[in-house]
């Protein structure tokens, strides 16, 4: 009976080989579509900030770059001016 299954099975096998394989290539404007309608899904999950909230963290933002700026500069005179004292003792 096992025999009998297996060569029913490997008859199976080799008629589903035998078929022609169906092309599975998707078109390129498919493929564009595709993806122009996922993004549209994707940007419709994205969670905008109110203009308040933008508002103070580019405030934020420029307050603390003026901040950075002013301490690199302060540290670049202050190093520059060393160099120069050092240059003149030497």
């Amino acid at each position: 009976m096992a025999e009998n299954e297996k060569n029913t099975e490997v008859a199976e096998v080799k008629k589903d080989a035998k078929k022609p394989v169906k092309s599975t290539k998707v078109p390129f404007t498919t493929k564009i579509g595709n993806f122009f309608r996922a993004c549209k899904s994707e940007l419709k999950k994205i969670v905008w900030y109110s203009k308040k909230d933008t508002f103070n963290s580019t405030l934020l933002v420029v307050i603390v770059l003026i901040v950075c700026s002013a301490a690199i500069s302060v540290l670049d005179y202050g190093f520059s001016t060393a160099i120069q004292l050092l240059a003149k003792v030497l």
